[in-house]
């Protein structure tokens, strides 16, 4: 049972804590890893803005690699627990649903996250089972449940082309129903970190450029 402090939904964030932890490994190929950190904490800060303006929901942020030194603007930090990927989640999940009635799951390196996307996913949750938000490279940026469906982390292809599709045909086969958000794409490389720049206006890549933090786009 949830106490009076504790709101209907829950939002976790899973991430890498950069100050300890390597990421951006493919970026890094092409902007070297002190760079493709540099990225990483933009796309942190970017998503965790987006989480601060949430007003009706609690926010989590699970990390890998500890809490010290992370950049968490006050936000409620927690570890993740040992395991694979699936394992991770499905804990996570676990944990939320014992004082929520609806969880979110974010990744920490898609752009495109925003407070209003994230309250569409909690309304889709009334009609719906699971909601996802597909990406283009076969995996899912968000998931969102209004109960534990453990089956959705348990051999699973995560990391892998095949993820969204293969959790699409599990979610069918166990008869549960979903619904999808439009589909978006992760940084993970040079091309996508391009293509996100493409997405700016004019006064939004000139900012980026002249932010002393975001040397990565100077270029």
């Amino acid at each position: 049972m949830r106490n009076k402090t504790t709101k209907e939904g829950l939002v976790g964030m899973f991430a890498k804590n950069p100050a300890t932890r390597p990421v951006k490994t493919r970026l890094a190929v092409a902007l070297g890893p002190d760079l493709s950190r540099l990225v990483y904490l933009d796309l942190i800060s970017s998503n965790i803005r987006e989480l601060i303006r949430l007003k009706d929901h609690d926010v989590v942020i699970s990390l890998d690699g500890g809490q010290e030194g992370f950049p968490s603007r006050n936000l409620t930090l927690m570890d993740q627990c040992e395991g694979d990927l699936g394992a991770r989640m499905e804990h996570f999940f676990r944990e939320g649903f014992a004082s929520h009635s609806k969880v979110i799951l974010i990744g920490s390196d898609c752009p495109f996250i925003t407070a209003e996307l994230l309250n569409e996913a909690f309304g889709l949750l009334d009609s719906c089972d699971v909601v996802l938000q597909p990406a283009e490279d076969g995996g899912y940026t968000l998931i969102g449940m209004n109960q534990l469906y453990p089956e959705l982390f348990r051999d699973m292809p995560f990391s892998t082309d095949e993820l969204y599709h293969r959790t699409r045909w599990v979610m069918r086969k166990s008869g549960i129903r979903y619904s999808d958000l439009p589909m978006v794409f992760d940084i993970d490389t040079l091309e996508n970190l391009n293509s996100w720049l493409n997405t700016l206006s004019p006064q939004e890549t000139h900012e980026l450029k002249c932010h002393k933090k975001f040397r990565w786009a100077a270029d």
